[in-house]
């Protein structure tokens, strides 16, 4: 990823990881990745909720097109407080998001979630969810 990136590792302040909720043979890996990352950089690691990351990405999305040809629109920001719908893996939740600490539940699903419903179509229409040796999901797979 940082090959990709642009920078080096002395540019880098902290790293942050996903501790949960989620799927604990990945959580694993992105917790020892992150450690040996700010090991090594002697940087501070942050712990990140999964979900409240998906929620706050749409935040940074429109932050970080802002100036870019085509997003010049009046939807190219996203203040608080604004609604999102979470749809990831075992988790589907709509929430209103009044602050970066300060969110409110307004529905969740109790059996199946979005990300699950996707798994379970990809499998049906016998897609693969793999590609290059990694595991990308069946909404992705549908997507592609």
């Amino acid at each position: 990823v940082l090959d990709n990136s642009g920078i080096s590792t002395s540019e880098i302040d902290a790293v942050a990881v996903t501790v949960g909720p989620g799927l604990s043979p990945c959580l694993k890996v992105g917790l020892e990745t992150a450690k040996k990352l700010a090991l090594e950089t002697g940087v501070p690691l942050i712990g990140v909720n999964h979900l409240v990351g998906h929620t706050l990405m749409g935040r940074f999305f429109a932050q970080s097109r802002q100036g870019i040809q085509g997003y010049e629109d009046a939807g190219s920001t996203c203040a608080f407080p604004f609604l999102t719908l979470i749809a990831s893996g075992g988790h589907t939740a709509t929430v209103i998001a009044h602050g970066v600490d300060d969110y409110q539940l307004v529905g969740t699903t109790t059996d199946d979630s979005v990300g699950e419903v996707f798994d379970k179509v990809a499998r049906l229409l016998n897609l693969s969810i793999e590609r290059n040796g990694d595991v990308i999901g069946g909404g992705a797979a549908l997507e592609e």
